[in-house]
């Protein structure tokens, strides 16, 4: 944090890819859309600078709701919070090819933070060939690990930090 020359940033890869082989479960989708706001909130209280990165669809006037790039302030994160609470289940590119989207961004003092529903082999192949070209720097959040009684605070806060 006091190194001048480091700008902290981070992109949060929100997945909603889901493996074929296994059966559907809608609420670890919503898991990953409450993951992602938890992240976000806690990048904007810190301060460190932000993106978005998701292979979800967006119903209604957003479209296709692929990246929001980098930022911070109340109007950045209203917009990602929009995002999040138009997307759908429906994924509009397999995890890998998001995955390597996010590794051209190459930018010392950039984390990553993964979230998707269940991780599969393929993801974590996605996610080592990320870890490699980015020295490691990637954190992930597995939808299907996080306890099922997490709950929401009223305010609508997760306790899965």
């Amino acid at each position: 944090n006091y190194d001048h020359t480091l700008d902290l940033s981070a992109t949060v890869i929100l997945n909603v890819e889901y493996p074929k082989d296994i059966d559907f479960r809608p609420e670890l989708i919503e898991k990953c859309f409450s993951a992602g706001r938890t992240v976000c909130e806690a990048l904007e209280a810190k301060r460190i600078k932000y993106g978005v990165l998701t292979n979800a669809t967006s119903s209604g006037a957003l479209g296709l709701w692929s990246q929001v790039g980098d930022g911070l302030g109340r109007s950045h994160l209203m917009s990602i919070l929009e995002g999040l609470g138009r997307a759908t289940y429906s994924c509009t590119m397999p995890f890998s090819r998001l995955a390597g989207l996010a590794s051209r961004k190459n930018e010392d003092g950039r984390y990553y933070v993964v979230i998707t529903p269940v991780m599969t082999d393929r993801d974590a192949l996605a996610i080592s060939r990320l870890k490699a070209l980015k020295g490691g720097g990637v954190h992930i959040i597995d939808a299907s690990a996080i306890p099922a009684d997490s709950k929401e605070d009223e305010d609508g806060n997760s306790d899965i930090s």
